[in-house]
């Protein structure tokens, strides 16, 4: 054979082994590309089966959620039926309220007026009651009590003169030695003493008159009385005693002053009768000085002070 033909059959070969090699070189890869789809395959089969568990999941989920769902509307549907019967009867509770403000708009308007008409009222019991308290220190009545016995004694400023029960009882005007009488009548009834005096001041006006314990300020005075079952007092504008009578056991002790017409005046404290002339020098100021020797029994002022004794 020639070497020309040989080359020929040797390239031949040459070119189907290496045709031969690609063929099984392109078979080797498509091989292995498969084996590659095949495995991605497999693996996307297994995540889409994961999914699909999962998707069964959530569609039992959603079941179940819209069992509850549906459990729910009911409920609600239940609630919503309850709310319209509460709004109903709330409704009725409005229109009765409403019916019930009226009233009280009414009550109110009326209550408005009671109580108008209740302080009208109370205006009118004050101005009684000032009226009474004014009657009460302008007018009245007292009460001494006298002990169950059978002699008295008169103190007349330290000047004590012994009366018998019997003396009393049949009555008398207070007599005071050489200066003549006094304007006080004493008598006895019964285990009362009663007391009848008329009292004037300087000019001869009227300040006090009592009658069997009846007793009546001038309005226009300034002059204040006071008084209980055992004393019985009357002050000036300076709060000076103008009289004070009090009964201690069987001891009747008068204080004061006593106005004579002409003469002047009878001035008795704790131990001293005296008579002052109005022409005496300072007149005035020595009176002065003998009245406020003498403290008082009594409070004054305030809104019922009737009665109520001055505490020390």
């Amino acid at each position: 054979m020639k070497i020309g033909n040989m080359l020929i059959i040797a390239g031949i070969l040459i070119i189907a082994l290496g045709t031969w090699a690609i063929s099984k070189g392109n078979e080797l890869n498509d091989s292995k590309t498969i084996k590659d789809l095949k495995d991605s395959l497999n693996l996307k089969n297994e995540e889409l089966q994961q999914k699909t568990d999962k998707v069964g999941e959530l569609t039992n989920q959603v079941l179940n959620f819209s069992k509850e769902l549906d459990s729910n509307t009911a409920e609600i549907a239940k609630i919503q039926k309850d709310i319209v019967k509460l709004s109903s009867n709330t409704n009725k509770t409005t229109n009765k309220v409403l019916e019930l403000s009226k009233t009280l708009d009414s009550n109110t308007v009326n209550i408005s007026r009671i109580s108008t008409e209740i302080s009208g009222i109370a205006s009118k019991t004050n101005q009684l009651t000032n009226i009474i308290l004014n009657e009460q220190r302008e007018k009245g009545a007292i009460k001494f009590k006298v002990p169950n016995t059978r002699n008295f004694l008169l103190n007349l400023g330290g000047n004590i003169v012994a009366k018998s029960r019997k003396a009393f009882e049949e009555g008398f005007i207070i007599k005071f030695f050489n200066v003549g009488e006094l304007p006080i009548y004493l008598q006895i009834d019964g285990d009362d003493l009663l007391v009848s005096a008329v009292l004037k001041d300087r000019k001869r006006n009227i300040i006090l008159e009592m009658d069997n314990n009846e007793w009546a300020l001038d309005k226009s005075s300034n002059f204040s009385i006071n008084y209980d079952e055992s004393a019985l007092e009357i002050i000036d504008s300076r709060g000076l005693i103008s009289l004070q009578i009090q009964l201690i056991g069987n001891q009747f002790i008068f204080k004061g002053i006593v106005f004579q017409y002409k003469t002047g005046v009878i001035i008795f404290t704790d131990k001293v009768a005296s008579l002052m002339s109005y022409d005496s020098e300072d007149f005035e100021k020595k009176l002065f000085d003998e009245m406020i020797q003498t403290p008082r029994l009594f409070k004054h002022v305030g809104a019922d002070y009737l009665g109520k004794r001055v505490t020390n």
